[in-house]
């Protein structure tokens, strides 16, 4: 190899490296966020309590509007185990990345 073709594949490491780091980096911003911490607390409630909700105060055409919470949790957790892949070192596989998913 040449010494120019070794240098661009040395940049394009660093390059994909500063890449990864930048997405890691917005990832842990997002899950480290208080907004988030709270939008997910909120959403769990949601989650543990809505469906007792639902039975003890409202009629059948409110049914459409806790489905339409439910799948708004569903995918804000997904979303949460993804970015929390990326964004906390030791996440992935690990004991809590288990426990997320069988409780998602």
């Amino acid at each position: 190899l040449s010494l120019a073709a070794v240098r661009s594949a040395d940049i394009k490491r660093q390059r994909q490296h500063q890449r990864r780091e930048t997405v890691r980096k917005f990832c842990a911003s997002i899950i480290n966020s208080t907004p988030f911490s709270i939008l997910t607390t909120l959403l769990t409630i949601m989650a543990l309590f809505g469906e007792d909700i639902r039975l003890a105060s409202t009629t059948k055409p409110a049914d459409s509007v806790f489905n339409v919470i439910t799948g708004i949790c569903i995918v804000v957790f997904s979303a949460e185990i993804m970015i929390s892949s990326f964004g906390k070192d030791g996440y992935f596989m690990g004991f809590f990345f288990l426990l997320d998913i069988l409780a998602t």
